[in-house]
């Protein structure tokens, strides 16, 4: 680890910041999904954790790709370039990589003088950062609750709305 410490040479300056470039790949299709900046103190979470921690240049501060939309970038390989200005990371990537909901922050395609969409959408950002965990949380849930309900259905009528509910009410006594 401290090698490649060493060896990294973060010398682009922005804000006052001393950065490299990070580039995130997904290691079993070598898509591109996003490029941004890393400070030492970024790469050294990185290493240290096995999650992709970048330098957030409007913010000023570490953020850990995830932290907020669920959305981990989980290190597989890590390669320097011959500067060591530029650091090529690849990842299990959870979900989407872009904020706006597609796999890729590159999912905009110049085809003649025209930018065409494509890449995957994921989720719709505008209804939630963190869309695909929440749906698929809330899905399970409402099947759980319609066997729930169909369970219930089919005792009422073997034996009865009374008996259901003295029973119910006796399991929630026991509980």
């Amino acid at each position: 680890m401290n090698e490649i410490l060493d060896k990294a040479n973060f010398r682009i300056s922005i804000g006052g910041e001393n950065l490299a470039i990070a580039v995130a790949q997904d290691y079993k299709t070598n898509e591109i999904l996003m490029v941004a900046f890393m400070n030492r103190e970024a790469l050294k979470k990185t290493l240290e954790t096995k999650k992709m921690h970048y330098f957030s240049t409007s913010r000023k501060k570490l953020w850990l790709k995830g932290e907020t939309s669920t959305h981990y970038q989980i290190v597989k390989e890590v390669f320097i370039d011959c500067d060591g200005d530029a650091l090529l990371f690849k990842v299990e990537q959870s979900d989407a990589a872009c904020h706006e909901g597609y796999y890729s922050c590159f999912f905009r395609k110049l085809e003649g003088s025209d930018l065409k969409i494509a890449g995957k959408k994921i989720f719709e950002p505008n209804l939630s950062t963190s869309q695909p965990s929440v749906s698929r949380k809330t899905n399970r849930m409402a099947a759980s609750a319609e066997t729930h309900g169909r369970t219930c259905q089919r005792q009422v009528k073997q034996y009865g709305q009374d008996r259901v509910s003295e029973e119910r009410s006796n399991e929630r006594t026991r509980d």
